[in-house]
């Protein structure tokens, strides 16, 4: 399969099967008063990204959606990188309660940073327990955990559409719905 018969070992998988993939998991820093926000991944790759999962945490980064001081910003951004090609993995981030705190319609939600878009992208069917948001993806990119509340109250005061509102055109005239709405009021 691709992979070392060490590496196998290491990964808990058995060196005299071949596998077609591969699960590995990374964990961020634990929660402390200086990091308010951690995360936990599981990833299953092809071989050659067995036991290559990196998750880095953004301390500075180019992109101003994931800087502080960007809409609903919360704590710094992941990144997310393999050798391999991604199947899927589960993203969970814990947050510090704290967080909370700065509004009382808190709302956290993983969005992934779209670099062709240059915009924030939110990641669908999220699962929201007592401080942990967890979600599945299945590409590699930079993720975050943002307050959802603060971006669609942004985006619905200066009528800033997300793609999928682009990108839906209900009776196909091939004008997007939120185009000829704004054409009609």
């Amino acid at each position: 399969d691709g992979v070392t018969d060490g590496d196998e070992v290491r990964l808990g998988t058995d060196p005299l099967t071949a596998d077609t993939s591969f699960t590995t998991e990374e964990s961020g820093d634990e929660l402390s008063d200086l990091n308010p926000l951690t995360i936990d991944v599981s990833a299953v790759t092809d071989a050659e990204g067995a036991g290559t999962l990196i998750v880095e945490q953004l301390v500075s980064t180019d992109s101003p959606a994931l800087s502080p001081g960007s809409l609903g910003y919360l704590a710094p951004a992941y990144s997310l990188t393999s050798d391999g090609s991604l199947e899927e993995a589960t993203i969970t981030f814990t947050y510090d309660p704290s967080l909370a705190q700065h509004n009382e319609s808190f709302l956290p939600a993983i969005y992934w940073y779209d670099a062709d878009e240059g915009e924030l992208v939110e990641v669908p069917d999220q699962i929201r327990t007592e401080n942990t948001v967890t979600a599945k993806v299945t590409h590699f990119s930079e993720y975050g955990l943002f307050d959802k509340d603060i971006i669609d109250k942004y985006r619905a005061k200066w009528m800033i559409p997300t793609r999928e509102q682009y990108e839906t055109d209900e009776n196909g005239d091939g004008i997007p719905d939120i185009v000829a709405q704004w054409l009609n009021d």
